[in-house]
């Protein structure tokens, strides 16, 4: 009786966890004309990335944008996220996966905000990794680009828990390649990691990506919604790796490690030859350079982030992004960031933030209403920090 009880409810909760999904798939399904408008507009204000219009038209970004997103659990590591966008001069768009997280930044701060509530089933708690809730912020962060997506703009998209100490973008737009990502991989030096990903079980991180608006990206992102439900325990990376690997329509092909791609001769000795279909192209971005998994210390122990710095240095090179992953729960995030000196800010409890009634916008219209932001002190080993002379994007 025990063990039907316990088969019983592990299968209530794998069904519930199932139609979650499919509520998530046909909610942006079902995106009514008027949210679609109302992003647009929200896109058309952050279009472009940098505040500097000249660096806009330096690298052609008209139609790219910066993305984040978060419920209210995670405000704080958006809090840092903006600092580090500051910093940059950079902005961006936040999608808000609850009602909580769009009414308090809407309230409180002139962040340009795009609401992802669906059917309000995600709460505004801080989430562990592929919780019930997690999966289903994960997957939404997709959904939401997906949609910006389909109204012709590339994305540039970045969980909150990433500390951008430098400008990406000379690092991400590649000569005939669709989708440009990070990896779920500690600082490597091998010089066959990359060759060897595509046949490993290795996955690209869905944290931190590029991805150009194309028919291949579009269809690649709408079937990884729709292989979700089929995969409920599944976070929503473990999903799209599985189905990028997959997929025939379109062909999905990495090239390795980022470089600009020569088409149609490259192209011809990725696909079979009778193939009419156009490649989705993929590359991976530098593993020490975009880092993953350093600030944890339990991922590759002895991979730690000064190790990463000194690596860099050897390389007469410095850190673009440290993404605070492969650490579970906000507040053990935050103190790793923390102890490297990736926490830039300052706020008020956001317990009693919340319960404010009255607005808290600035009279001078600056975005940072309920935090300020500490200069950045880059640790020793980082000694090429602030700036290194940007590639020439394409």
């Amino acid at each position: 009786m025990k063990e039907f009880c316990r088969t019983w409810s592990a299968l209530v909760a794998a069904m519930a966890l199932l139609l979650s999904l499919v509520g998530l798939v046909q909610a942006h399904d079902l995106l009514s004309t008027k949210e679609m408008e109302h992003l647009k507009a929200q896109l058309e204000k952050v279009a472009g990335v940098y505040e500097d219009a000249a660096l806009v038209q330096k690298y052609q970004l008209q139609k790219t944008v910066l993305v984040t997103g978060c419920n209210h659990g995670f405000l704080n590591h958006l809090f840092n996220f903006d600092c580090f966008a500051q910093r940059l001069g950079m902005k961006y768009l936040v999608v808000t996966m609850d009602a909580s997280a769009e009414s308090f930044l809407t309230s409180h701060t002139s962040m340009v905000t795009f609401p992802m509530l669906g059917s309000n089933d995600i709460g505004t708690e801080s989430s562990e990794f592929r919780s019930k809730q997690f999966n289903l912020i994960t997957a939404r962060k997709k959904a939401a680009v997906h949609s910006i997506m389909q109204l012709g703009y590339d994305v540039l998209f970045s969980d909150t828990d990433v500390a951008l100490l430098r400008d990406p973008f000379p690092y991400l737009r590649w000569k005939n390649v669709d989708y440009v990502h990070s990896l779920n991989y500690h600082c490597d030096e091998s010089p066959t990691l990359y060759e060897s990903f595509w046949r490993s079980r290795m996955e690209g991180n869905t944290g931190f990506y590029y991805v150009r608006s194309t028919p291949q990206t579009l269809q690649l992102w709408a079937d990884a919604f729709a292989a979700a439900p089929k995969f409920p325990k599944l976070d929503d990376q473990a999903v799209f790796w599985t189905v990028i690997r997959r997929s025939t329509n379109p062909p999905a092909k990495t090239i390795g490690k980022c470089r600009h791609f020569d088409a149609p001769g490259d192209l011809n000795a990725l696909v079979e030859p009778r193939s009419q279909a156009k490649v989705l192209v993929s590359c991976i971005l530098d593993v020490c350079m975009f880092n993953s998994g350093a600030l944890s210390r339990f991922y590759v122990p002895e991979q730690t982030y000064e190790r990463v710095l000194q690596t860099m240095r050897a390389h007469n090179d410095s850190v673009v992004s440290v993404h605070a992953n492969y650490i579970s729960g906000n507040k053990k995030k935050m103190q790793r960031m923390q102890e490297h000196h990736l926490w830039l800010a300052e706020y008020e409890d956001l317990d009693t933030l919340s319960k404010r009634t009255e607005a808290a916008a600035p009279a001078d219209g600056q975005r940072r209403a309920v935090h300020r932001c500490l200069p950045y002190k880059p640790l020793p080993h980082d000694w090429k920090y602030p700036e290194l002379q940007p590639l020439q994007p394409v």
